[in-house]
C-alpha cells in the first residue's frame, strides 16, 4: 500500500511539473547528494537525525496502515514498558535488541518532555537531542544485523545472548554530583548490562555511560541518556561471526577447504636454486565449542625433508593462527575472544577488495590466475607485510593457489601443482 502511494505522489508531482513549466526551457542545475526527506525539510538538525526521524515516520505509517487507521500514525509501543529498576531497564533493553523491536528499543531513551522537565531544555531542543542519541546508538543496533540473513541461526538472537545482570555505576544527583541520599539519585554512570554468550556460557558486557532516572507519580522510570557501547569481548564474537549459526563452520560451507585428507603440492621456485615440491596438508580437525582448531603439516622435499607444523582457530569469520598458548586456552572464553581482538587474522571472509585496509593484510581482486594445477577464473592477492613481505593468491574453496615470498635474496615462489578435497 505504501508503495502504491509513493507511485502515485510521484506521477503526481511529475504531471503538476508539466503543468507550471508548459513549454518553457529549464536550466537543470546538478543535484545535491540525497538526504533523507526530513532533512530537506529541516535542514536545521543533522542527517542522522533527520533520518531517525524518517525512519519512525516510515514505522508510525506502516503500523497505522496496518491497522486500517488511515490518516492517524499508530504507535508499535501500545503499552509502555515496565522500567521502575535498572535491572528492569536491562531486561527490556536486552528483548528489544534480541527481538529486533525497533519502536520499543526507542522508546527506552529519555522522552523530551521528561528531559525538559528534569534540565529545563525547551522540548524542541530536547527532541532534537534525544533523536541524536538514538542516531548515536545506531551502530551498537546495526551490530546485532548479520552480513545475511541465510548466516543468521535459525531460531533468533535468542540462541545467542540472554540479560544476565545489570550493575549500576555512580548514583549522581542532576547536576552531577555524587549522591548522597537516594532520593537524591537522578542518574547513574558507568553502568554495565550483562549478557550471557549462550554458545559458550560466557559473560559479555554492554557499557551505558549513563541512565537517567525520572520521577513520576507511579514511582521511578531508567531511561538511557547515552549510546550503549559493546565491550571488546563482544566486538570479538561480531567481528569472527561466533553468533552466527554454526554449519558456517561446515566444510560444505567454509570459504576454505579444511577437512581431514585435503592436501595440495606446489612447485617451488627460486632463481638459482634447483625446483622443490612442497606438500601441504590438513592432518586434523578438533571439532570445539564454536571454533575449529585445524592442524596443518608442510614438508619440503628436500633431501633431509622440513618439516613444519601448523595450527589454526577457525571461526565463521576469521581464521587466525593458534600457538601453544593459544591451545592452552582454546576452551577459555575470555582468553579466546581477547586473542581474536588483538591478533591479525590469516584469512578474513567474506573475501573482497580492501576488505583488509588496516593493520598488516590487503586483499585486492586480481581476476584469472593460471597455474599447472589449471586455470582459476576468479582469484584474490593477499599482501601480507613482514620482513619478508609475502603474496597470497587464494581462489574460493580450492585455497592458496600461488604464494610469493620476496627477500633481500630474491623472491620465491610455490605454485600449485595438484590438490585433493575429500568430498563433503
Amino acid at each position: 500500500m505504501i508503495s502504491s502511494l509513493q507511485s502515485g505522489a510521484s506521477r503526481f508531482l511529475f504531471f503538476l511539473g508539466v503543468l507550471v513549466l508548459g513549454g518553457c526551457e529549464v536550466s537543470v542545475e546538478a543535484e545535491p547528494p540525497l538526504r533523507p526527506l526530513l532533512y530537506t525539510e529541516n535542514p536545521d538538525v543533522s542527517p542522522e537525525v533527520a533520518a531517525v526521524r524518517e525512519s519512525r515516520l516510515l514505522r508510525e505509517l506502516e503500523s497505522g496502515g496496518a491497522s486500517g487507521k488511515w490518516g492517524q500514525m499508530q504507535a508499535a509501543v501500545e503499552e509502555p514498558p515496565d522500567l521502575g529498576t535498572p535491572d528492569d531497564l536491562g531486561r527490556v533493553l536486552t528483548d528489544a535488541v534480541l527481538a529486533r523491536d525497533r519502536a520499543l528499543w526507542e522508546e527506552l531513551f529519555i522522552q523530551p518532555e521528561e528531559y525538559n522537565a528534569m534540565v529545563h531544555m525547551p522540548v524542541e531542543r530536547a527532541k532534537t537531542y534525544v533523536d541524536d542519541l538514538i542516531a548515536q546508538s545506531e551502530g551498537f543496533w546495526q551490530s546485532f544485523t548479520p552480513l545475511s540473513p541465510t548466516d543468521a541461526r535459525p531460531n533468533g538472537w535468542s540462541e545467542v545472548f540472554e540479560f544476565d545482570s545489570i550493575v549500576v555505576g555512580d548514583p549522581r544527583s542532576v547536576d552531577g554530583k555524587v549522591a548522597k541520599a537516594p532520593e537524591d539519585v537522578a542518574q547513574y554512570w558507568n553502568v554495565l548490562l550483562k549478557l550471557k554468550f549462550k554458545p559458550r556460557d560466557a559473560l559479555v558486557d554492554v557499557r551505558i555511560p549513563k541512565l537517567l532516572v525520572v520521577q513520576t507519580e507511579g514511582g521511578p522510570i531508567h531511561r538511557l541518556a547515552s549510546a550503549p557501547e559493546s565491550d571488546l569481548l563482544m566486538r570479538a564474537i561480531f567481528e569472527t561471526g561466533l553468533h552466527l549459526r554454526p554449519e558456517l563452520l561446515s566444510s560444505s560451507e567454509y570459504p576454505l577447504p579444511l577437512k581431514v585428507g585435503t592436501f595440495w603440492r606446489y612447485r617451488r621456485t627460486k632463481e638459482g636454486l634447483p625446483d622443490l615440491n612442497v606438500i601441504e596438508e590438513v592432518v586434523t580437525v578438533d571439532h570445539l565449542s564454536g571454533v575449529h582448531l585445524v592442524h596443518l603439516r608442510q614438508t619440503v622435499e628436500t633431501p633431509e625433508p622440513t618439516i613444519q607444523e601448523r595450527f589454526w582457530v577457525l571461526t565463521p569469520l576469521r581464521v587466525f593462527e593458534c600457538d601453544s598458548i593459544c591451545r592452552r586456552n582454546i576452551e577459555d572464553t575470555t582468553w579466546l575472544l581477547r586473542h581474536f581482538s588483538s591478533a591479525t587474522p590469516v584469512f578474513k571472509f567474506p573475501f573482497g577488495a580492501d576488505t583488509w585496509a588496516q593493520g598488516a593484510v590487503k586483499v585486492e581482486a586480481f581476476g584469472q590466475i593460471d597455474v599447472p594445477a589449471g586455470v582459476f577464473p576468479q582469484s584474490f592477492a593477499i599482501w601480507r607485510h613482514a620482513s619478508c613481505p609475502v603474496t597470497e593468491y587464494v581462489v574460493w574453496r580450492k585455497g592458496v593457489v600461488v604464494r610469493e615470498i620476496s627477500c633481500a635474496d630474491g623472491v620465491t615462489k610455490d605454485a600449485l601443482v595438484e590438490y585433493r578435497i575429500p568430498p563433503g
